[in-house]
């Protein structure tokens, strides 16, 4: 249904951004370091009948936060709303939620524009006074799904959480926002009130003995999409729950009965001539695992987590098998447990050390370490961490589930270091924990060297230009300097000005000058540039 825009005039326009200027004149809108924002509209039903004590609330979106900006507000006896803010920082998007109360009780929540979450709300446009008219929203009637859980004998399940999700944003999320969930009463049934839209349900159950699933299928890709019409029922039947049976064990580490491995287990059931992904699950804190499963025959992999090159832990399968075609198959019954598999699994070695200043303390802030191993004949990059900047830690890094091998650390501090590397080899079963870096702290580069102006004559002024500098990474800076003049190559006592007039005991000598820039704390150490030299002081 269409959102009516019916407050979009140029009378209501003049009179909110009259309202913004007076909201802001008093303060409570409106601060030196935000801008203001002010929304108004009306909230209807279907039938064009306004709705009072709506909620509405504004809402804020940036990239690392998402939440409401300031208090809602209710609609008063027209269906009428005004909501001012202050947004202290450019947010990327700006939207309104009208939630269902008041006269509206019933009814779906909404947001703007239109839309059945605040995930596609459409962003608020404001005019050059900070002003968004016209912002309506028309409630409708939820729609209404029903159905029935049983488990595959036909019984019902009682108890059970049905959950929608939406497609938003290219994912499928769950809806918490717009409408509750649903729990099955004593003969399996529930009733789902949600916002128009398409949807599509799963299944929870506690019930270790039964499969969670999907409203049309086991698994999201055989899960049904349901479209949602409001103020009409839609009946989806029978969802069956297959009984299940687990498959139970316990992870420990090689040689060390303390350390009980935190990967992945994961479980892959026989279908046809191939093997397919069954079902995942983590350890417990004293390495014990159970997976529910369905009847059939499995394989299990061990710590294959998210694919990464470098775990903790050297990947197998049951038992002890480097490859599936040499794992030992496991049998599933329903309801029946089959447990006591022990993995003892391997650990792969770690590569750590630290890295100091020279001069000056370890280093103040962050920065990568890579490590690198020889792939085809080239080093390539097969893991990246950084140092760490906390206390006793200072420049400490360290890089888990390395095999054995030769390897390059290879340091990428700021341009104030020179770049190092360290060689490490691994052996099979060690660790290399002792890897010490001394980087040296360099100075500013001196890409023109300084100047004397002036004549060499005894009691004339010279003066001199102290050159330019650049960082380590060729980027112009005017660092403070120092001087001090020379002549003949030795330095004459006081003359540390950038101007300096000779006397006669300077006659007939040579003149240049050293130029040095500060350090700053402990970035770059101290730099100097010689000038060229004058021809001898003359009378």
């Amino acid at each position: 249904m269409p959102i009516g825009r019916a407050l979009g005039t140029a009378t209501v326009v003049a009179s909110l951004v009259a309202a913004l200027a007076t909201t802001a004149s008093a303060g409570t809108s409106s601060s030196p370091d935000g801008t203001s924002r002010l929304v108004a509209g009306r909230v209807t039903d279907a039938a064009g009948a306004p709705l009072a004590g709506v909620e509405v609330q504004l809402h804020t979106r940036t990239e690392r936060f998402s939440g409401p900006s300031g208090d809602p507000v209710l609609t008063d006896a027209a269906g009428h709303y005004e909501i001012a803010s202050t947004i202290f920082y450019e947010p990327d998007e700006l939207s309104v939620s009208f939630l269902a109360s008041g006269d509206a009780a019933g009814l779906a929540d909404e947001a703007w524009d239109d839309a059945s979450s605040l995930d596609e709300a459409t962003p608020l446009t404001f005019d050059d006074a900070g002003v968004a008219a016209g912002i309506d929203a028309v409630l409708d009637e939820p729609g209404l799904l029903t159905g029935r859980v049983t488990d595959d004998l036909g019984r019902p399940v009682v108890g059970a959480a049905v959950r929608a999700s939406r497609l938003t944003r290219g994912s499928w999320s769950f809806v918490g926002w717009s409408s509750p969930n649903a729990t099955t009463s004593e003969d399996g049934r529930y009733r789902l009130q949600i916002a128009k839209g398409v949807v599509r349900l799963e299944v929870d159950v506690d019930d270790d003995a039964l499969r969670d699933a999907f409203v049309g299928g086991a698994s999201p890709d055989l899960a049904t999409e349901i479209s949602v019409t409001p103020g009409a029922s839609t009946d989806l039947g029978d969802t069956k729950l297959q009984r299940v049976g687990h498959i139970r064990g316990r992870l420990v580490e090689d040689g060390n009965r303390e350390r009980r491995p935190g990967c992945l287990v994961r479980s892959y059931r026989q279908t046809g001539d191939s093997w397919v992904l069954d079902g995942r699950t983590s350890p417990d804190a004293v390495g014990k695992f159970s997976l529910p499963s369905i009847p059939g025959r499995y394989v299990l992999r061990f710590c294959d987590d998210a694919d990464e090159d470098y775990r903790i832990y050297r990947e197998e399968w049951w038992r002890d098998a480097r490859v599936p075609g040499q794992s030992t198959t496991i049998d599933v019954r329903a309801e029946e447990v089959t447990g006591g598999l022990r993995a003892s699994l391997e650990r792969r070695a770690i590569i750590a050390g630290k890295v100091r200043l020279r001069p000056g303390p370890v280093p103040v802030r962050s920065f990568p370490v890579r490590l690198m191993a020889r792939r085809a004949g080239a080093w390539v990059t097969v893991a990246s961490t950084a140092t760490l900047t906390m206390g006793a830690n200072y420049g400490r890094w360290s890089f888990a589930g390395v095999d054995p091998g030769r390897y390059k650390v290879v340091y990428r501090p700021p341009a104030f270091l020179d770049r190092g590397r360290s060689r490490v080899r691994v052996r099979r079963g060690d660790d290399v924990t002792g890897v010490r870096k001394v980087l040296q702290r360099l100075p500013l580069l001196n890409v023109e060297r300084p100047t004397i102006v002036g004549d060499a004559r005894v009691g004339s002024t010279l003066a001199v230009t102290p050159g330019a500098w650049e960082t380590q990474d060729h980027v112009a800076t005017n660092p403070r300097v120092t001087f001090q003049w020379l002549a003949d190559g030795l330095p004459v006592r006081g003359a540390t000005a950038g101007t300096f007039t000779p006397r006669t005991r300077q006659l007939g000598r040579r003149l240049r000058v050293v130029v040095a820039t500060v350090a700053e704390g402990y970035t770059y150490v101290a730099g100097t540039a010689v000038s060229d030299s004058t021809s001898p002081v003359e009378r």
